[in-house]
């Protein structure tokens, strides 16, 4: 289930609007709630809990920038899309990378192009891996701290240091680099696959954890992950 906001005071722009959002989706085999929100204060008392959020721009409490501004500030994964009758605001949007910029006067011929952009977007950010019981679990990245193998099993590790087994032959640690190394992986040694954002620090032929904890690095690869790391970093800060 998709959870969508859309927050614009024009209350009978918002009803039509959500009808057409869950047609669209429907299409896409995706089962969504939406939920109106004609306020930007009432709409951040609930924000985290939305995938999904379309967002006019002049809207009364916090304006639609504002708002952005704050879900940022919280962290929010939400893919966000800014609605406007405003054509002007497209370009200050850019400094809070929505997905998409849609015209309220075109949205006969937008809409439908942004909602498959959202659909790539949410299959681009999971993976679908069998576990140890032979069934397909699908898994946000952002929850899976890594992958390492232990002779011939791999299990996939979450950030709070539990496991997953992974089916034997299901998949090897190169596929798995392969897959993940755009959106973050990095292959510190033949036994372990990383996502960045739970490395803490980077020494000579070991990396911290922000749990704490630690994993081996092969000191041939040390250069070569440390480049890798700050141009993930880098992107990270200008986002």
């Amino acid at each position: 289930m998709l959870h969508i906001a859309v927050v614009d005071d024009d209350t009978a722009f918002s009803k039509g609007f959500c009808k057409q959002i869950k047609a669209l989706f429907a299409a896409q085999q995706i089962t969504c709630e939406c939920r109106c929100f004609s306020e930007g204060g009432a709409f951040l008392k609930q924000a985290d809990i939305f995938d999904v959020i379309f967002m006019d721009i002049d809207i009364p409490g916090f304006s639609g920038f504002e708002a952005a501004a704050h879900l940022h500030d919280i962290g929010s994964k939400a893919i966000l899309l800014f609605v406007s009758s405003h054509d002007h605001f497209v370009y200050e949007s850019f400094r809070y990378a929505p997905l998409r910029f849609l015209r309220k006067g075109h949205l006969e011929e937008e809409l439908q192009e942004a909602v498959e952009a959202v659909c790539r977007k949410l299959h681009s950010d999971i993976i679908t891996v069998e576990n140890d019981q032979h069934i397909a679990c699908t898994v946000e990245l952002s929850h899976i701290a890594g992958f390492f193998a232990v002779r011939h099993d791999i299990l996939l590790l979450y950030p709070d240091n539990t496991t997953m087994s992974l089916a034997r032959r299901s998949c090897t640690m190169d596929s798995l680099e392969a897959q993940l190394k755009p959106f973050g992986f990095l292959r510190p040694h033949k036994s372990y696959l990383i996502n960045y954002r739970y490395i803490s620090r980077i020494y000579r032929e070991r990396i911290t954890l922000t749990d704490g904890g630690s994993i081996p690095m092969s000191r041939r690869k040390t250069s070569q992950i440390r480049e890798q790391y700050s141009v993930l970093m880098r992107k990270e800060t200008l986002s």
